[in-house]
């Protein structure tokens, strides 16, 4: 599946083996979409960059953790999504079920955690990543699965 981004850039879906150096996690707590407000970026996803020695699974772990506080009993991996452009770079996609969301005093680069029961429902400090189409078609994707209640 090929997508264009909001910056022109080609985006395409494809599962790959799950060992790529960005992640991003679709979260779920409740049925809700838990989300992260990043201080630059706005509203969005959590994820970042895998550490070395870490696994994309325990990136997936620690950026959730780091971001929003969220601790997953599950995270399974969805797909990898290939940004072509100046510097190319591909995330692996995660979706995790959270039991629990710990309250922190820091989130790192982030201003926490940010519940909604659907994405529509961010109107302020939208982060243009809720916007992506490839984003959105993975959300579309794992609600007519029935992955994610809709």
């Amino acid at each position: 599946m090929e997508f264009i981004d909001q910056l022109g850039h080609q985006v395409v879906l494809k599962k790959e083996e799950p060992v790529h150096d960005h992640v991003l996690v679709i979260a779920l707590y409740q049925n809700q979409f838990v989300l992260t407000h990043h201080q630059i970026r706005g509203i969005e996803f959590p994820g970042g960059k895998r550490e070395i020695g870490e696994t994309t699974f325990d990136a997936a772990h620690r950026e959730l953790y780091e971001e929003t506080g969220g601790r997953a009993v599950s995270m399974d991996y969805i797909t990898t999504y290939t940004v072509f452009g100046e510097t190319s770079f591909k995330k692996d996609v995660f979706l995790a079920q959270i039991d629990s969301i710990e309250d922190k005093a820091d989130y790192m680069e982030t201003w926490g955690p940010v519940v909604v029961n659907q994405l529509e429902d961010v109107k302020v400090h939208r982060s243009r990543l809720l916007d992506d189409a490839c984003i959105n078609y993975i959300v579309k994707e794992m609600i007519s699965c029935g992955w994610i209640d809709d």
